[in-house]
């Protein structure tokens, strides 16, 4: 008797069957042709981002020479993380190690391996894109990514490789997981999460760009070990998330996070960003080379494939939308780890999600003319070259900034102000003996000049036994620990200075200024051991006793003097103000108020009259500044004080210093504070230097472009 199939068996046989593929079916045109247009866009990426291969080395890449150096691969990757946030040791440590053993710790190198990286991402998503989607809309999707601007970061900053590893290795994992090979595809996500954890919903994609059929949970199956690599690399964050301590600096959770995440998704996928007073530089081309080499892939591709793919593939309406949304659920999930940092987000945070705006952009521009699809990438291509060339970025943290806080303009500012740096630094000190320390004042933060303390310098004297500190950061121990050099900034210039007297005296004083009595403290510790210590320095170190909590010691300090520790009210302090006002004798009152100090040393009344009469005599004078903060400190919430230490902070021009005086001094003063102007006016124009939104290079100074260099 012969058996019968059932209708219900026919379609549950059907439905557990994958479908056909694009890779299953033959394309409409050759793997030539699609070989063809994939080498042109990375032909335009290469010629495009050529210039980075001349980069320098930048802030973090010392802190990681110096964790790799000397030590072998395996020490170097259990060695503690010099920065401390993230758990990313192939990005991180083995990337340094292995790059630096080829190339003996050359930029150049970090620089070619970076841009293979990008290289090898745009191609692996042309495959992933072309087996989706079709050979045009990998064509347009690979162009997008190969032209924008988001690259530019991490292929100018060897530090950059945690970008560009997890963007390959990511999509290598969904390029192998589309034709089955799962095991791979899991190692391979297992290393990009290791690189850089933005990645982490690659499982989710993953599944989305499934194209071997069937039901979501048999797509979820098939990406089991997927899902396992990223249990387990779960498991091993947990378990050292107390090795990362500065995390919690750069991680915020909060509401605004993700929409403001999505937000500038949106901004870096179109080339919108703006500063408000900077100039406009939306007006840029971009370079014709790789626009034509683009343009030449985009009409190849339009010659070879046809609109419509094979029989099994999408061919309406419909199933073009489906690969859209999946391309945008691709660009969400990209964007949402950024939500996390959006308070110091930059347009390369968005590499990965940028995937899925191009699968969008793909799935979108395939059926139009080829006219229309050049136009496109024209005007994109158009508006990242203006965001790349933009001379301004933010500075100071926040969701909703316009700017990219990394930028083009950031890295070449501050590598052009490090090449000058470094390049004055070994003329004035061609070699370093062994455990030799410099101290530096006025070398700007965002120059990266002092990242790991000394880093940079260890990498440029390749000696191991070099520090190097701020000089707001003196210590006695750092004074000791062998010979000493001291620079100050000048804008772009460094010049060694103290070369001939003892500096301990001025970097106390310099210290007293900052409100870091500490520093002032060891610095008189130093300039006792060294014989360089006189009575205006015992005066000023006892100031700083008394600021640290040590009053015996102060006291000490002030009786060796031959000055009296006591409070009380002064008879001369009264007749002083009594010339003052009589006769406007100032000689007369300043000498009893100086005997007054003498008697009476402990009462801020006398030096607090003492240091305004200074003041307003002689504007500049040590004893003056000395004076203000004696009666500063001896009453630290006194308003008036607080008012005249802000004004001593201000004239010696510790903006940031005398900013957050005033803003005590406005605390403690009250509502009599709302109608003193001159301190209001203080404020104003503190507040406008130091906490301006944007920074901005004038465009002289910022030259033409990314090829300046």
């Amino acid at each position: 008797m012969k058996r019968t199939k059932s209708p219900s068996s026919t379609t549950a046989r059907r439905a557990a069957r994958p479908a056909r593929t694009a890779a299953a079916e033959p394309q409409a045109g050759s793997a030539i042709g699609a070989a063809g247009a994939l080498a042109l866009i990375l032909g335009a990426a290469f010629w495009l981002h050529r210039p980075a291969l001349r980069a320098p080395f930048f802030a973090d890449d010392y802190l990681f020479l110096d964790q790799v150096r000397g030590r072998n691969l395996i020490a170097a990757l259990l060695a503690p993380d010099p920065i401390g946030n993230f758990m990313r040791p192939v990005g991180r440590a083995f990337d340094f190690w292995v790059l630096s053993h080829m190339g003996g710790e050359s930029p150049f190198v970090f620089h070619v391996a970076n841009l293979v990286l990008f290289l090898g991402a745009v191609a692996l998503l042309f495959v992933i894109v072309r087996r989706l989607a079709g050979g045009r809309a990998a064509a347009v999707a690979a162009a997008f990514l190969a032209l924008s601007h988001a690259a530019d970061v991490p292929l100018r900053w060897a530090s950059g490789a945690q970008d560009l590893l997890a963007l390959f290795f990511a999509l290598a994992a969904i390029a192998l997981h589309q034709r089955g090979r799962g095991g791979w595809a899991a190692i391979c996500f297992a290393l990009g999460m290791l690189s850089k954890e933005t990645i982490v919903f690659t499982p989710f994609i993953a599944v989305l760009v499934d194209s071997s059929g069937g039901w979501i949970a048999s797509r979820l199956r098939r990406a089991w070990p997927l899902f396992v690599a990223l249990i387990a690399w779960l498991a091993l964050w947990l378990a050292t998330a107390q090795l990362r301590p500065a995390a919690a600096g750069v991680v915020h959770l909060d509401l605004v996070g993700a929409p403001a995440a999505f937000a500038h998704l949106v901004q870096t996928a179109i080339g919108l960003e703006w500063a408000k007073g900077t100039p406009s530089s939306h007006m840029t081309m971009p370079p014709w080379g790789p626009i034509v080499l683009a343009f030449a892939a985009i009409a190849l591709a339009w010659s070879v494939f046809r609109a419509t793919r094979a029989r099994g593939a999408a061919r309406d309406t419909t199933d073009r939308l489906m690969i859209a949304l999946i391309g945008l659920a691709w660009a969400a999930l990209g964007a949402l780890p950024v939500a996390a940092v959006a308070s110091i987000w930059s347009a390369y945070y968005y590499l990965f999600a940028l995937c899925g705006v191009a699968l969008v952009l793909g799935a979108v521009v395939a059926r139009w003319p080829r006219a229309l699809a050049l136009a496109l990438i024209g005007v994109l291509a158009w508006s990242s070259e203006s965001v790349r060339r933009a001379p301004s970025f933010a500075t100071v943290p926040g969701v909703w900034t316009t700017r990219s806080h990394v930028s083009v303009a950031y890295l070449e500012r501050s590598a052009s102000l490090v090449s000058g740096y470094l390049a004055r630094l070994r003329a004035a000190r061609p070699t370093l003996p062994p455990n030799a320390t410099l101290f530096f004042r006025g070398v700007p933060a965002f120059a990266g000049w002092q990242a790991g303390n000394g880093a940079l310098q260890r990498w440029a004297y390749r000696d191991t036994s070099v520090r190097s500190y701020y000089l707001a950061e003196f210590t006695a121990d750092r004074a000791r620990r062998g010979p000493l050099y001291f620079f100050s900034s000048e804008g772009d210039s460094l010049t060694e200075i103290w070369k001939k007297i003892s500096p301990y005296q001025q970097i106390a004083f310099s210290m007293t200024a900052e409100d870091r009595p500490q520093a002032a403290r060891d610095a008189m510790l130093i300039a006792q051991e060294r014989g360089a210590f006189d009575n205006e320095a015992a005066y000023l170190w006892a100031w700083n006793e008394w600021a640290l909590g040590h009053r015996d010691r102060a006291a000490e300090l002030l009786s060796g003097l031959g000055m009296k520790p006591d409070a009380e009210p002064s008879p001369q302090a009264g007749r002083a103000q009594r010339m003052l006002a009589l006769y406007s004798d100032t000689v007369t009152a300043l000498d009893m108020l100086r005997q007054a100090r003498y008697h009476h040393t402990l009462n801020p009344a006398i030096h607090a009259r003492l240091a305004d009469l200074l003041l307003a005599r002689r504007g500049t004078d040590a004893e003056a500044y000395i004076e203000a903060y004696a009666a500063h400190v001896l009453e630290p919430d006194s308003p008036s004080a607080l008012r005249r230490w802000a004004g001593v902070q201000l004239r010696l021009k510790r903006y940031r210093q005398a900013l957050a005086t005033l803003e005590r001094y406005f605390a403690f003063a009250g509502a009599s504070a709302n109608e003193d102007e001159e301190a209001k006016a203080w404020r104003q124009e503190l507040t406008r230097l130091l906490r301006t939104d944007v920074g901005v290079i004038p465009q002289k100074a910022a030259g033409a472009g990314p090829n300046r260099r």
